[in-house]
C-alpha cells in the first residue's frame, strides 16, 4: 500500500470527523424528548409519532411546514398531515390536519430566561373576569 492511499484514507476519517454535527434536544407535549439536528427534523419525528400513535404501524406523517415560531428560533408551532394509505384510491391518505408545537430544551438554550421572555411567557397570573 503506498503512503498515498495511507493520507487519503486519514483525510477522510478526518472529514468524517468534521462534518458531524451538534444535536439539540427538543420537546414536544405527549412525547419522549428527541435529539435532532433541527426543529424541522425534530417536527417530523413527532408527527410520525403522532401518526403512528393513531392509526397504527400504517401511520405517517405527510411533512410538517412551520406556521409560527418565537423570535429566537428555539419555539415553533407546526401543521402536518397525518394518516394512513387509503385501500381504495392509489397514492391517497387518509388522515386529517395535526397542529402541535415543538420547543428547544431550556438546557440546550444559552439563556432560558431571555427564551421565555422572547415566547412571550410571562409569570402573571391573569383573571379576566375581575373588573
Amino acid at each position: 500500500m503506498g503512503m498515498g492511499a495511507l493520507l487519503g484514507a486519514g483525510n477522510q476519517q478526518h472529514n468524517k470527523m468534521n462534518t458531524e454535527t451538534t444535536k439539540s434536544t427538543y420537546i414536544c407535549s405527549g412525547f419522549r424528548p428527541v435529539k435532532a439536528e433541527s426543529n424541522k427534523e425534530a417536527a417530523n419525528i413527532f408527527a410520525n409519532r403522532e401518526a403512528r400513535k393513531r392509526y397504527g404501524r400504517g401511520g405517517y406523517c405527510l411533512g410538517a411546514t412551520a406556521s409560527s415560531w418565537s423570535q429566537d428560533g428555539s419555539l415553533m408551532e407546526y401543521e402536518a398531515i397525518i394518516g394512513y394509505p387509503s385501500r381504495g384510491q392509489h397514492n391517497a391518505t387518509v388522515g386529517h390536519n395535526y397542529r402541535f408545537s415543538v420547543q428547544t430544551r431550556a438546557s440546550d438554550l444559552t439563556d432560558a430566561v431571555g427564551s421565555y421572555k422572547a415566547h412571550g411567557f410571562f409569570l402573571i397570573n391573569l383573571n379576566l373576569n375581575d373588573k
